[in-house]
């Protein structure tokens, strides 16, 4: 019986030494484990931090591309000419909508290369102008082009049209905005000196659209 006792206690010992020994692992595990998830957390915060910083430096190296075109206007539908000189073209222009070109007005002009897209519509030929006054007094002017006579350089005045030289970013925005102008039924989108402006109707107030978030606000 004594035996039988000991047995038993012997089992007991051994049980609790087993319980001992996977109470400590399982401290140790539980401190490995809070110690990871601090780790975790503390990457995180890295993370979110840099990806903070590489927002801020996206927005602030869109800022300097739009400023850095606000000289600039893009004169579209133009038809080509092997022997064209962009200036002269331009200077027509202004003169036909009651800007007439003093020397130092056109910085410079080109064409957008290649000369003609897919359809073979003629690339627009960019300007720099040597004053944002006379840029903008371009821009402004650009509804005269309707009503102006054609002529032997350029044939088709009706079809030009003025747009503001956009970044990349804010390119692929006003397509994105256009498209929901029409499905919601806003009567305005515009641009202005770089930013997209736009307004349900004539009595709600201007929304401006800076990223692809703003573009639910067009609802």
């Amino acid at each position: 019986m004594s035996e039988e006792i000991a047995k038993v206690q012997k089992s007991q010992e051994f049980i609790t030494d087993k319980f001992d020994e996977m109470e400590k692992q399982l401290e140790i595990n539980t401190g490995s484990i809070k110690q990871n998830s601090k780790s975790i957390e503390q990457l995180d915060l890295i993370i979110n931090e840099q990806k903070k910083s590489i927002t801020d430096l996206s927005e602030k190296y869109e800022e300097t591309e739009r400023q850095s075109r606000l000289d600039l206007l893009e004169f579209n539908g133009i038809p080509t000419s092997t022997t064209e000189d962009t200036d002269i073209l331009i200077k027509e222009i202004m003169s036909k909508i009651n800007v007439p070109p003093q020397a130092n007005d056109i910085t410079y002009s080109h064409r957008k290369f290649p000369t003609s897209d897919k359809n073979g519509n003629p690339s627009p030929i960019i300007v720099k102008f040597g004053s944002r006054v006379i840029r903008n007094k371009v821009f402004e002017s650009r509804s005269m082009l309707r009503s102006v006579e054609n002529s032997t350089s350029i044939p088709n005045y009706s079809d030009i049209y003025i747009v503001e030289n956009l970044t990349e970013r804010t390119r692929n925005l006003l397509f994105e905005a256009r498209k929901l102008k029409r499905k919601n039924h806003y009567d305005y989108l515009w641009t202005k000196y770089g930013r997209i402006l736009t307004r349900k109707n004539s009595k709600s107030s201007v929304l401006q659209i800076s990223n692809f978030d703003d573009l639910k606000k067009m609802t």
